[in-house]
């Protein structure tokens, strides 16, 4: 097996200094990052691809653990709308936006039996 090269990005702690056990949510294909308090990702090279016919230069990554998580190599990491607003610049190409239209929250309201 090859080594490749692997680094870490950590982003600050909130002010609570606590990551919530909501702060992660593993969700059909992948996980999603309801908040980057304390998040670290652990990123490994990706082997060399073409991207639109052009062979790359071997510096793409991809996310291979969140805090501490292993994610398969076709795992998506998911960050919601308010969550990347204020740490992700929504003019990066390496970054895309998609609408999701099949996630529903759904509340249940049962009246207690008498």
């Amino acid at each position: 097996m090859t080594a490749r090269p692997t680094f870490d990005i950590t982003f600050p702690t909130q002010t609570s200094g606590i990551l919530s056990p909501g702060s992660l949510q593993r969700v059909l294909n992948g996980i999603l990052v309801n908040s980057v308090g304390g998040l670290r990702l652990g990123m490994i090279q990706d082997v060399t691809m073409e991207i639109g016919g052009v062979p790359s230069n071997g510096e793409l990554y991809r996310v291979q653990a969140i805090n501490n998580i292993a994610m398969g190599k076709d795992e998506k990491v998911y960050v919601g709308k308010d969550t990347a607003a204020s740490v992700v610049n929504p003019l990066d190409p390496n970054f895309t936006r998609v609408r999701d239209m099949s996630m529903l929250d759904l509340v249940i309201d049962v009246a207690p039996e008498q």
